[in-house]
């Protein structure tokens, strides 16, 4: 059995502990509602769909706008560009706490700090990263968000929110 002799040992962990008592580490990354198309993109819709009322817009090959009463969309296959990026993300996640934490004398400052400021940020960049791979082999050609690649469109809209609380 291993038994503490050293109190300043025994008291310094102690102090450790106390700092993370009734404390939750917990960030998340929300995208606005505009940005719906990622979440069709990552997971797919479940088959065929229809689509009523379609009207597309003119366009200087044909001048004018044309309506149709139902579209039928084949759907959307899932892309998964999150799913594909978690290992990526979970390993350099924890490489980054550890060496924050380590650095940082252990306290939840410093794992607080590294959350937001590091971790996160690179999450949504690999994301975005992942995405831009993905959507460009299947010959995404970036028609519905005005020309913008959806990677950029998605670094630009996507925020970290402390979720702790939830």
């Amino acid at each position: 059995m291993f038994k503490f002799t050293s109190t300043k040992l025994a008291a310094n962990l102690e102090a450790l502990r106390q700092q993370y008592v009734g404390k939750n580490l917990s960030a998340k990354v929300v995208v606005p509602p505009e940005l719906s198309w990622w979440y069709y993109q990552e997971f797919g819709t479940v088959g065929p769909y229809s689509i009523r009322g379609v009207v597309l817009p003119a366009t200087p090959e044909y001048p004018e706008a044309k309506g149709f009463p139902e579209v039928h969309h084949p759907g959307v296959p899932a892309r998964h560009f999150v799913r594909d990026s978690l290992q990526r993300i979970r390993e350099e996640s924890a490489s980054t706490m550890v060496t924050a934490l380590h650095g940082g004398d252990y306290a939840y400052s410093a794992a607080n700090e590294v959350l937001f400021s590091t971790i996160m940020v690179n999450v949504i960049d690999t994301i975005a990263e992942s995405m831009g791979q993905v959507l460009h082999q299947k010959g995404y050609e970036g028609s519905k968000l005005g020309g913008q690649q959806p990677e950029d469109v998605f670094k630009e809209s996507a925020t970290i929110i402390d979720s702790s609380e939830d």
